[in-house]
């Protein structure tokens, strides 16, 4: 089975995580995936480049008043700037999965996953050949949906997601089309998380959620031997 690590930066000045600091941490994703040949594709788009920067441009040219975004308890770093970078994920992985067509599966690592206590070249690694085909997967922090705006929604992480080819376009549509709405009757932006939770709970797609945290329990609490049980279920319903 093939597999393609999906990553990406836009640089954000006011982010209080420096620009170098990120460019370190993705040099050694970056170098733990080519130790192992593992196919990847990383994207450095302009902000504005971004799919949500150019939709609220679009609104504030039609007349529209900005929306409000989440701050929680770091306002520094839960700028808009910063909630759009985060919706770009299922757009880059739409992306990739447009350029690689030999590709089966796509997975998202966030740029500076390296950051997080115990990910390490070697959990990468170690990770990557367990992929089950036909498994899409997210792992979280909460084993529960809880639908909110202000507070973050830890049900999936955020900085990995595990998608099959076959997914990638739907799950790009859903999140924005969730995201979109979100805005128009709410004005409002939040976690990117948030807005994917929602696409679990009211959309058909076969999201697989297991356990995981902001460390190396994202990747060695994924089992293979769960998504033969669920890809087997998805069969058995069809």
């Amino acid at each position: 089975m093939n597999v393609c690590v999906v990553s990406g930066f836009v640089q954000l000045p006011s982010h209080p995580r420096k620009v170098e600091e990120y460019q370190a941490l993705g040099a050694k994703l970056m170098k733990a995936l080519n130790e192992v040949g593992a196919d990847n594709i990383f994207a450095f788009p302009a902000y504005e480049e971004c799919w949500l920067a150019k939709f609220l441009t679009s609104r504030e040219k039609a007349g529209y008043p900005l929306p409000m975004h989440s701050r929680g308890d770091n306002p520094q770093k839960n700028t808009m700037p910063f909630h759009v970078v985060q919706h770009q994920k299922t757009e880059w992985l739409a992306n990739a999965a447009q350029l690689e067509k030999d590709t089966d599966t796509f997975v998202w690592m966030d740029y500076g996953i390296m950051h997080q206590p115990g990910v390490t070249a070697a959990v990468i690694q170690e990770f990557l050949p367990k992929i089950v085909k036909d498994d899409f997967a997210i792992p979280g922090c909460w084993d529960q949906y809880y639908r909110t705006i202000q507070a973050v929604n830890w049900r999936f992480c955020g900085s990995l997601i595990i998608v099959p080819r076959q997914f990638c376009h739907d799950f790009d549509v859903a999140v924005k089309m969730v995201t979109k709405e979100r805005i128009r009757t709410t004005g409002h932006v939040t976690w990117e998380v948030n807005d994917w939770a929602r696409v679990e709970h009211s959309t058909p797609l076969p999201i697989r959620w297991y356990k995981g945290d902001h460390n190396e329990q994202q990747f060695t609490g994924y089992n293979p031997a769960d998504a033969v049980v669920s890809n087997s279920r998805k069969v058995r319903h069809r």
